[in-house]
């Protein structure tokens, strides 16, 4: 057996490590060569390639999207508010995951939750300070809506506003911080237009 590990027969480690073969082409070499330590050392080779190339590929998806891409991901964007400002946006209801199933069945003033959106937060809210009074309120000219927030609050929920279908929020003591903000409908995949609004007091 002493002829299968003659010096010519093979490539040196150091100019297989230096220069190293692709994995197709390892794996026909390893057929021709008739040394069952060196198709061993191959083939443990060629599966480290795979598996690091397969490491590299996701660590290089992952620094591709950007963090806050990933951190403050929403249908419509962001809103800001700080005391005495007001901000605003608009939007559209839709989609079939029940809000509920998302936050809570109850806020944190046992208020219920309710309604259908989008899986995906429809808003980012930004608020910049602690704040005795937020009101946020929805205007679709009278489409039966509902508002769901969490965040360093808490979660509030929102439906009617007096006679409106509009839902709306009062709420008080939020602290500074981001918020995630569904706006959702009472039917299940239900499009509206509407008008969110946000205030700080």
């Amino acid at each position: 057996m002493s002829h299968l590990f003659h010096r010519e027969s093979l490539p040196s480690q150091n100019a297989a490590d230096q220069h190293p073969l692709p994995v197709k082409q390892q794996e026909l070499d390893c057929r021709r060569w008739a040394s069952v330590v060196r198709c061993v050392a191959l083939v443990e080779r060629a599966l480290t390639q795979r598996r690091w190339g397969w490491w590299l590929g996701v660590v290089l998806g992952v620094m591709a999207v950007p963090l806050g891409a990933i951190a403050q991901n929403a249908n419509f964007g962001t809103l800001t508010v700080s005391r005495g400002t007001v901000d605003q946006a608009n939007g559209r209801t839709g989609g079939g995951t029940s809000l509920p199933a998302i936050v809570s069945d109850r806020d944190n003033e046992g208020n219920l939750c309710l309604g259908f959106g989008s899986s995906t937060p429809d808003f980012i809210l930004e608020v910049t300070e602690t704040l005795p009074h937020v009101v946020l309120q929805v205007n679709s000219n009278g489409n039966d809506t509902t508002l769901v927030v969490r965040g360093p609050a808490g979660i509030h929920c929102g439906d009617d506003t007096g006679s409106s279908k509009d839902a709306s929020i009062a709420g008080t003591n939020w602290s500074s911080g981001t918020y995630r903000v569904w706006v959702g409908s009472m039917t299940n995949g239900m499009r509206v237009n509407y008008t969110l609004s946000v205030a700080g007091r």
